[in-house]
């Protein structure tokens, strides 16, 4: 873990630096930068760099929620076809040779056959590997750069199919050890490896600055150091990627990576920061914005706190916007808690200012909803079945073709009821 700490740390400081002379290592015989004293790969430095902690420590809303809905991105695979065309490309410019061109057309190939069926399966696995070996011996012999490079993206990307089969296979055994272990508490549950995708993807940041894919490489490299827990190390990657080649296709990804990065350190105001950035076009923009209302819930400190206010438009221009997209349970929750927002900003319980907001930003239709939740909300805390009542009212005396309306007239006399009952 050190080393690898260590060569993520050498990355960060020389990636504007990549044309390096080089010396190889007697130890390892990998090739590393002529201008440090000791390989790269293989050293024994151990002070350098100290690993990051970053706190996971969840976030409770009395009452309510844990922490915000977590969103499962998957790691994003090289686009075959485009790759397909730049191999075939290289070869038809001269710049790779016949034999290079045979070796990476094959290894190219053969993971487009893999599929995913028996992943995990030691067959699945022993092939894979095979394809790692292949793949390591065409970087060695690889006669240009751009043929190095080619070689060394697929290595990274075969590899990462291996760790992720192997991982498979790891877990479960696991669970199979689990089953008739009564030693439960002392055995761990096994972790992803990408250190040799790692590898291979640092080789090509350091020394293919022009590669076509070299974007690719900063964004599966941070997504893997991610995978293995490395959220520092991650982090400063992606946010490097989003710096030097802002046109990239993986930049609206990257800032919501490293929004979420900032939002578990509870750093909200700096997650705030990559969240507001993603275009509006983006797949991830709802899912900044849901987060960004977190961001904002998270800041506020009390009464009248204007961050409150910044929290409800999020979560307003969520579900006004984006009511559509297919996640009902990230909508709902974002409906509550832009009455949750208002209902802390206030002094004192009063459904007018909520009504009054929604006017002020044209969005009266949602006013029998938002009451609604308000009045649940209420209906469910001590001494406040009064205000639960008077904001159902307001709903039966003025929306009575609202969708939910049998709901209400029940919450509306259950409320009553409550008050009679006090």
């Amino acid at each position: 873990m050190v080393r690898r700490v260590i060569i993520i740390f050498l990355v960060i400081i020389i990636f504007t630096s990549f044309a390096l002379a080089v010396k190889v290592c007697p130890k390892c015989g990998t090739e590393y930068p002529d201008s440090y004293n000791f390989c790269i790969y293989c050293f024994p430095p151990t002070e350098l760099v100290t690993k990051g902690e970053v706190s996971l420590e969840i976030m409770t809303i009395e009452g309510r929620y844990d922490r915000p809905i977590s969103f499962v991105i998957e790691v994003r695979s090289l686009d075959y076809d485009s790759l397909e065309s730049f191999i075939n490309t290289c070869y038809s410019d001269g710049n790779i040779s016949k034999s290079d061109f045979k070796d990476i057309k094959d290894i190219f190939m053969s993971i487009r056959k893999l599929g995913s069926e028996g992943k995990g399966s030691i067959a699945y696995i022993n092939k894979v590997e095979t394809l790692v070996d292949m793949s390591k011996k065409v970087v060695e012999k690889a006669e240009t750069g751009i043929a190095q490079a080619l070689a060394l993206l697929l290595l990274g990307e075969i590899d990462y199919i291996r760790a992720e089969s192997q991982h498979i296979n790891d877990i479960e055994e696991y669970q199979r050890t689990l089953e008739y272990s009564s030693n439960i508490g002392i055995i761990e549950e096994p972790k992803v490896n990408f250190e040799n995708t790692i590898s291979a993807l640092i080789q090509i940041i350091l020394n293919y600055e022009n590669f076509k894919y070299i974007d690719y490489a900063y964004y599966k490299l941070g997504c893997c150091l991610m995978s293995q827990e490395e959220y520092n190390e991650a982090a400063e990657t992606l946010t490097k990627l989003i710096k030097k080649y802002p046109q990239s296709k993986y930049v609206q990804e990257c800032y919501f990576r490293v929004g979420d990065y900032w939002f578990d350190k509870f750093e909200f105001d700096k997650a705030i920061d990559f969240y507001t950035k993603i275009d509006p076009k983006s797949p991830f923009y709802y899912k900044g914005l849901y987060k960004i209302g977190w961001c904002y819930y998270n800041l506020a400190k009390g009464v009248s706190d204007k961050n409150y206010i910044n929290a409800f438009d999020a979560f307003l221009k969520l579900f006004d916007k984006y009511s559509n997209v297919s996640n009902p349970s990230l909508i709902r929750e974002a409906k509550e808690f832009s009455v949750i927002c208002i209902s802390e900003y206030s002094a004192k319980p009063d459904p007018y200012i909520l009504i009054n907001l929604l006017k002020e930003r044209n969005l009266e239709y949602l006013i029998p909803e938002e009451l609604h939740f308000l009045g649940d909300l209420y209906l469910h805390k001590k001494d406040m079945s009064g205000i639960a009542a008077y904001c159902y009212k307001i709903i039966l005396d003025n929306y009575p073709e609202y969708y939910n309306i049998d709901v209400v007239k029940e919450s509306f006399n259950e409320a009553n009821e409550r008050i009679e009952n006090k």
